[in-house]
Parts: structure tokens; sequence; C-alpha cells
């Protein structure tokens, strides 16, 4: 009986060995490779004497923000306050300074944005320090919200 346990056993195990041998050669031992990862777009190339709006912030347009929300913008290349061309809508007065980047303008409302829709258009006739323009005009949205106090009347 133990010589029968032994003899499947010792069949199991050759078995086994075998199809990890025939495995190896016909796959030539080679591992498969892992995914080739897709190359990464580069960012678009912009002409040196265009001026463009790379980003603005807050970029999540679709929260609402306080009504003293300071907006980012960065251009492409350094922008002169006095060559900035922009609306806002409805009309408010607004500070505008230079970040940390000589490239971007922070737009700080000088009392608060209205409730609603606050809309700045920045437009074509806006230049650079290097002379460059903007090639289109600009549309950025943000929405301002003035929070609200809960009624806490029977929270107690």
């Amino acid at each position: 009986m133990n010589k029968v346990k032994i003899i499947i056993i010792a069949s199991v195990t050759g078995l086994i060995f075998i199809v990890f041998i025939l495995t190896l050669l016909f796959t030539g031992g080679r591992v498969s490779a892992p995914p080739s990862i897709p190359n990464t777009p580069t960012p678009a190339q912009f002409s040196e004497k265009e001026l463009y709006i790379t980003s603005i912030s807050p970029r999540d347009t679709a929260l609402s923000y306080l009504p003293a929300q300071p907006i980012e913008i960065t251009f492409t290349q350094e922008v002169a306050t006095n060559s900035l061309n922009y609306t806002i809508s409805p009309p408010t007065e607004v500070i505008v300074v230079k970040g940390t980047a000589p490239n971007t303008l922070i737009f700080a409302p000088k009392t608060f944005w209205e409730n609603g829709e606050v809309i700045i258009s920045f437009l074509s006739t806006t230049t650079s320090t290097s002379g460059g323009s903007l090639k289109n005009p600009q549309t950025y949205k943000i929405k301002v919200a003035i929070p609200t106090i809960p009624d806490l009347e029977g929270a107690y």
C-alpha cells in the first residue's frame, strides 16, 4: 500500500515537472513583456509672438466660490497691466497685481463679486511686454455664492 502511494506521488510530481519543462521549451524561457505605455502628448507649442492664456484658477467652474475669491491668470508671456484689456460682467472694480511668476496676474475684487455668475473676457487687444497680442478673445466664468446660515430652529 505504501509503495503504491509513493509511485502515485512520484508519477504526479514527474508529470508536473515534464509539463513545466515543456512550457519553458515552447515559450523559449521568455517572460511576457509588460504592456507598452503610450507616449504622452507634448503640450501645444505656442508661437513666440502670440499671447495665450495657459491657465486660470480656480479651475473648477462647477463649484461656487466666495465673493472675495481672487482669480489667477497665467499667460505664455508677461503682460503689463496697462496693456491688459478686459471686461467684467456684472461690472466690478478689481485690483490687478502681478503674481509670483512674471507671466501671472491676479484679479481681486475691490469689494465683492456679485452673487451669481461673473464673466471676465480678455480682449484680443491685450498685449505682452514683448509685443505679442492675444490671438483670440478668452472668456472665463466663475460662480459666486454667499454662504447661507442653516436654520438652527429645533436643532437643539
